[in-house]
């Protein structure tokens, strides 16, 4: 998949009713890795192991302007942007649940739900006809549901249909 050399990503949080009250902040980062054979150890039937990663955090609130390669800790390997992360802020800072988006994605938009845990943070579910009874099941602790949306950079992302 050929991406630009950075793109503009932007999260849009619908929280559901019973956390509509509450503040609730975005971090997003973005992970970058290398697969490559020659930057990783592949091991049989499993693919590549022990590959150089790195996850970036991004501040500038709103949109978000990625690059999606970045200099690696090895001389040629430079790593790939392969997913966008969020993670859900309380107002005191704890982390209500995490997920992410991966580049791989059809469209550009991945649309996530949240869901809060009782003694951790939460957890996220991809929305599709997959994760149907799962969403279903623990509908009742939804934070939220979550579109993240990206383009190249200075093209907005497609708007929702």
């Amino acid at each position: 998949m050929d991406l630009p050399a950075v793109i503009s990503a932007e999260a849009m949080l619908s929280p559901s009713a019973k956390f509509a009250s509450q503040p609730i902040a975005l971090n997003i980062q973005g992970e970058y890795a290398n697969f490559s054979k020659k930057c990783s150890q592949t091991k049989a039937l499993i693919g590549p192991v022990a590959y150089p990663r790195q996850v970036v955090a991004f501040d500038e609130p709103g949109r978000r302007r990625i690059p999606t390669s970045i200099e690696g800790t090895d001389k040629g390997c430079p790593l790939q942007l392969v997913s966008i992360q969020v993670e859900l802020l309380a107002a005191a800072g704890d982390s209500l649940a995490g997920g992410a988006a991966f580049i791989g994605t059809p469209g550009r938009k991945a649309l996530l739900q949240f869901f809060s845990s009782v003694n951790a943070p939460g957890t996220c579910v991809v929305v599709g006809p997959q994760s149907a009874k799962a969403r279903e099941a623990r509908k009742a602790m939804l934070i939220g549901d979550l579109v993240i949306r990206w383009a190249e950079a200075g093209a907005r992302p497609a708007p929702d249909r």
